[in-house]
C-alpha cells in the first residue's frame, strides 16, 4: 500500500468524521513530526475526556485547545489544527475531485514533495495519487452530490470488489504470494516462507512509548517483559506461516542480501531446531547465482502499463470518457519513461487529442439512417 496514499486516506476520515478520529489524527501528528511524547499525551487527554461522554473520542477537541498538560511543539499542533479545519471547510463548500485534488496537488506536500523525482517508485506512488483523484471522478459521474464519506465507502467497496475477484482467479495451479497475516485460514499443498533470516524473524525490537488506557488493557496485558512477549509474537507469526502447508513446506533465507557486503545468518529460530543435523529436515544449500546482465528493475512499468490499458478499455466502455483520456494521457507518460528512462522533459502539450475527419460525416449518416426507417 502507498505511504501517500494512506496519508491521504487519513485525512479524508478525519474530514468524514473528525468527532471519531483519533487512530488518523495520530497518523498526522506522526507525518509531521510531532514527538511520540507528545502524541501519547495528546491521546491521553483525549481519553480523559472521552471517559463518561460518548459523542466521540475528543482527540479533534485536544489539538484543537491544546490543554494538555506538559505539552511542548504546542505550535506545530495548532498548525496541524489549523490545517485539518481548513480541509473540513474545503470539502463542504466543494465537489469531492475539488477537494481531493487541491488535498493531493497544492495543499500539502503529498504530490509536490515528489513530483521531480523520477525514480520508478515515485513515479508509481503519482500514479496511485492520480488513481486516487480519478475515482472521485467516477463516484461523481453515479453521485454529483457525493460526500468524503461517500468517497470512503465507495473505495472500500471497490477493495472489497478486488480482493473477492483476485481470491477467484487464481485457480489451482497457480502461484499465490501473500504475507504471512493474509494467509491466515488458509491452506496450501506447497508453502515458501521466504527469508527466514536474522533481524527479520524476528525483527528488531523497538521500545514504543504510548499510553493505553486501564479499561482497553484489561485481560490483554502480556505476562513477560515487552521485548519477550515481541519475540513470542514473532515466533507465533512464523509458525502461522508454517503451518498453512498441506505437503511441503520450505524455509529460506539468503546467506548475503545484494548490495551488502556482510553475511547474513539464519533466523535464530532456524538455529534452534538444528536443520544440518535434524534427521526430520532436508537442508540444502544453493551456491549465489551469477549477477545477471540483464536488467528487471522496469518490470513494474509494464505492470503498470498492463494496468492502465486495462482501465481505459474499461473506462471507456462503461462511458467514462474522462476518466478513459486520463488513462491514456498515462499511458502517453509511461511511454516516455521507457524511451528516455526519466520524465524529465515530458510535454502533456504533444499529447494531442484529435478525432476523426470523417466522424461527423458518420454521426450524420447514422442520422439520415434513423430517420429513413423512423
Amino acid at each position: 500500500t502507498s505511504s501517500k496514499a494512506k496519508f491521504v486516506f487519513s485525512l479524508l476520515r478525519i474530514i468524514a468524521n473528525s468527532a471519531n478520529s483519533v487512530v488518523d489524527i495520530t497518523r498526522i501528528l506522526q507525518e509531521y513530526g510531532i514527538s511520540e511524547q507528545n502524541i501519547s499525551r495528546i491521546n491521553l487527554e483525549a481519553a480523559k475526556r472521552a471517559k463518561y461522554k460518548d459523542d466521540g473520542d475528543h482527540a479533534f477537541d485536544v489539538i484543537s485547545d491544546q490543554n494538555v498538560p506538559d505539552l511542548s511543539e504546542k505550535n506545530k499542533v495548532k498548525e496541524i489544527h489549523s490545517m485539518l479545519s481548513q480541509f473540513i471547510v474545503l470539502a463542504k463548500n466543494n465537489p469531492v475531485s475539488t477537494t481531493l485534488y487541491k488535498i493531493i496537488r497544492t495543499e500539502t506536500n503529498v504530490y509536490k514533495g515528489i513530483a521531480n523525482d523520477n525514480t520508478i517508485e515515485n513515479y508509481i506512488e503519482r500514479s496511485v495519487l492520480s488513481d486516487i483523484i480519478s475515482s472521485a471522478y467516477d463516484l461523481e459521474a453515479i453521485n454529483s452530490s457525493a460526500t468524503i464519506g461517500d468517497f470512503l465507502d465507495f473505495v472500500e467497496q471497490l477493495v472489497k470488489f478486488d480482493v473477492e475477484t483476485d481470491r477467484g482467479l487464481g485457480g489451482e495451479d497457480a502461484v499465490q504470494v501473500s504475507t504471512v497475516h493474509q494467509s491466515k485460514g488458509l491452506e496450501f499443498k506447497v508453502v515458501f516462507v521466504v527469508d527466514v533470516a536474522a533481524r527479520k524473524f524476528p525483527l528488531k525490537y523497538t521500545e514504543k512509548q504510548f499510553y493505553v488506557p486501564d479499561d482497553l488493557a484489561k485481560g490483554v496485558k502480556p505476562s513477560a517483559a515487552p521485548d519477550v512477549e515481541f519475540k513470542r509474537e514473532e515466533r507465533r507469526i512464523l509458525y502461522v506461516g508454517m503451518t498453512r502447508a498441506i505437503d511441503r513446506l520450505f524455509l529460506t533465507y539468503p546467506t548475503q542480501y545484494e548490495g551488502n557486503k556482510r553475511g547474513n545468518k539464519a533466523s535464530k529460530y532456524l538455529i534452534d531446531v538444528k536443520p544440518e543435523q535434524n534427521a526430520s529436515v532436508d537442508f540444502t544449500k544453493i551456491p549465489a547465482l551469477a549477477a545477471q546482465s540483464v536488467s528487471t528493475s522496469f518490470d513494474a512499468i509494464e505492470i503498470l502499463k498492463s494496468q492502465k490499458v486495462t482501465n481505459a478499455i474499461a473506462q471507456m466502455q462503461s462511458g467514462q470518457v474522462q476518466s478513459a483520456i486520463e488513462s491514456m494521457m498515462d499511458l502517453a507518460k509511461i511511454k516516455y519513461f521507457q524511451e528516455k528512462k526519466k520524465l524529465e522533459g515530458f510535454d502533456l502539450g504533444k499529447f494531442a487529442i484529435k478525432s476523426s475527419d470523417d466522424i461527423e460525416g458518420l454521426l450524420n449518416g447514422t442520422i439520415s439512417e434513423r430517420k429513413k426507417f423512423s
